[in-house]
């Protein structure tokens, strides 16, 4: 009797189905659908395994037990199954990396290669491959901007410049330099706000209400323009101060959208100087010497300072660059007290013109302003410190008028001309002497007033005579004009009427001829009237009876004339009531059927 029985088996694999059976010596793989029979032993095994049904766009990993170089991925559509007993599935179905057009994956394969996978695509992966992060989206580079890209595995360029516009799909050893100056917003607030460096200092730029420099980045949303810089823009109105890679620094003004190049660096934005004809500004170079930009001159009336120059700056009534040529006034107050020790403050408007500007320019004083008001105040301290307060009242304007030639002739050499000085109020320190002060001028003023308006009766007197002589001088050139007028109307209505009258005579003339033409004319008209007359006469004749004689003829044509004329007359006339004697009345109606004719006789008999 044997140790160990032989049994017999029998299995039914369905059509998805796959069978393995293990005994000590292999394995063996039956697919479906069968029925098998088979001599297992005890220590004999056997699986079903379920083949996997795969929709498009569907993955699978597939293992093998002996041979770990077959692992491998199979993709759908189809019915997978097992090609070798010693395989096995390894986990359940997966569903591939479907990439859109901007979409974009860095795949490390097995042996640590990195590569980029650009959509749309359906990426089938082999077995080791790894997605190396998370999905990425393209970045969208505007036009007039530029993006900051390194590269560590670039070793000859690892920072480079990429101008827009342009979709830019970075590798996967590229990273992008983030502005710092541009901040995160809420996608909801479409509104940004940007900077730029202008004359050496961040300025910010209010937003507008648009989604222009948003671009779409994997996991934050809608982003504004972090990942990108603007480009450097260069006007009519603005230029740029740039410092190149070798480290000079050059004015880039031709207008332009300029991407710098890696490791340019803008210093500051300079805008252009316009200069009137009458204004004029000096500049001082990096080693210290003096230009001085004329507005009359062509080529110094409009320019950008050049990198390192800088504006020589006076100290007006507020520090300014440029200066004009043209009379320009500046106020000041200070005290004097008079030879009768009486304290007076005085405004004064001292005017001045900087008539040389080469001489100005020679020996330019930053504090020209304070240096006028202290000179002219000196002068007119000392002038009005000899002089009673009736003294200075009478004579103030003389005196200030005196100091102008003074201070002018101090000033020539500055190339700086005074002008005017004129004293606006005085009013004392005292209160009793300011009244008695306002009322002498409140005499002298209307003394003033006084004079000043028997002037003007003058002067309105003068104007009125010389107006009403004008007057009378125009009214006899109107006069000559008119009797003028008259004597060339009165030539060309006679001019008028020899005109009309020549032109009668010869209309008379004309109608002469036609009333002989067309008298010629009815005597050819009544010639072919008779002749066509005739010879309708003398037709009808022949087609008439030939028996008839000619007398029977001629009447039968008298006739058909009458009924003609009858016919004309009839035709002109509504309606003929003919009444006999002791008759019914008759109503004919001429120029109409015999319908009608009947119709109207029963309407008259009802």
């Amino acid at each position: 009797m044997p140790c160990i029985e032989d049994v017999l088996c029998f299995y039914n694999l369905q059509q998805n189905q796959q069978a393995i059976f293990t005994n000590p010596t292999g394995k063996e793989l039956q697919d479906g659908p069968a029925t098998c029979s088979a001599y297992n032993l005890c220590w004999s095994t056997k699986s079903v395994v379920e083949m996997k049904s795969l929709k498009v766009n569907e993955q699978v990993l597939i293992k093998n037990q002996k041979d770990a170089a077959k692992h491998r991925y199979v993709f759908g559509p189809g019915l997978i199954k097992l090609d070798d007993p010693w395989e096995y599935f390894a986990g359940g179905v997966e569903i591939c990396e479907i990439l859109d057009q901007d979409d974009y994956i860095i795949v490390r394969s097995m042996d640590g290669r990195k590569s980029r996978l650009l959509g749309p695509h359906v990426w089938q992966k082999k077995y080791g491959d790894e997605v190396d992060g998370e999905r990425r989206q393209s970045i969208q580079i505007p036009v007039n901007h530029y993006m900051i890209v390194k590269d560590s595995n670039n070793a000859d360029y690892p920072v480079q410049h990429i101008s827009g516009p342009k979709k830019l799909y970075l590798t996967a050893f590229q990273t992008v330099e983030q502005n710092p100056h541009v901040q995160h917003t809420n996608p909801d607030i479409k509104t940004k706000a940007r900077k730029e460096w202008v004359n050496g200092a961040w300025r910010v730029i209010a937003g507008q209400n648009d989604m222009q420099g948003y671009v779409q980045d994997s996991g934050a949303g809608l982003l504004n323009s972090r990942n990108y810089f603007p480009c450097i823009e260069v006007t009519q109105q603005r230029a740029v101060h740039l410092q190149l890679v070798d480290g000079s620094v050059v004015l880039i003004a031709s207008p332009q959208y300029r991407m710098p190049a890696v490791g340019e660096k803008v210093l500051q934005y300079v805008d252009r100087v316009v200069l009137l004809q009458t204004d004029f500004c000096m500049l001082k170079t990096p080693d210290g010497q003096i230009i001085v930009k004329h507005g009359k001159n062509s080529d110094d009336s409009s320019f950008f300072l050049k990198p390192f120059y800088e504006f020589v700056m006076f100290h007006c009534d507020k520090e300014v660059s440029i200066l004009s040529t043209l009379p320009t006034f500046m106020a000041h107050n200070f005290q004097v007290r008079t030879k009768d020790n009486i304290v007076v403050d005085l405004d004064l408007r001292i005017c001045y013109q900087i008539t040389s500007v080469e001489t100005f320019s020679s020996n330019p004083i930053e504090n020209f302003y304070p240096n006028i008001k202290n000179h002219v105040q000196n002068k007119l301290l000392d002038r009005f410190a000899a002089s009673t307060l009736r003294e200075f009242m009478n004579t103030f304007s003389k005196i200030a008028q005196a100091s102008v030639d003074q201070c002018t002739a101090y000033f020539m050499k500055y190339g700086i001309d005074i002008v005017d000085v004129q004293i606006l109020n005085f009013y004392c320190k005292d209160i009793k002497t300011q009244q008695l002060l306002n009322s002498e001028v409140e005499v002298s003023v209307v003394k003033q007033n006084e004079l000043r308006a028997t002037q003007n009766d003058i002067a309105i007197q003068e104007k009125s005579n010389e107006v009403e002589r004008r007057k009378k001088d125009l009214e006899v050139q109107m006069f000559t004009k008119d009797q003028e007028v008259r004597l060339e109307k009165k030539q060309l209505e006679n001019t008028i009427r020899i005109k009309e009258m020549e032109i009668e005579i010869i209309e008379e003339e004309k109608r002469t001829e036609l009333l002989e033409v067309k008298r010629g004319n009815d005597l050819v008209e009544a010639e072919f009237a008779g002749k066509a007359q005739g010879h309708e006469f003398e037709e009808f004749v022949k087609g008439i009876d030939p028996k008839l004689s000619a007398q029977q003829k001629i009447s039968i044509w008298k006739k058909q004339l009458e009924l003609e004329q009858a016919s004309q007359v009839y035709s002109k006339m509504g309606v003929l009531n003919m009444l006999p004697p002791e008759e019914d009345m008759s109503i004919f109606r001429f120029g109409t059927n015999e319908h009608e004719q009947e119709q109207s006789l029963v309407k008259t008999l009802k």
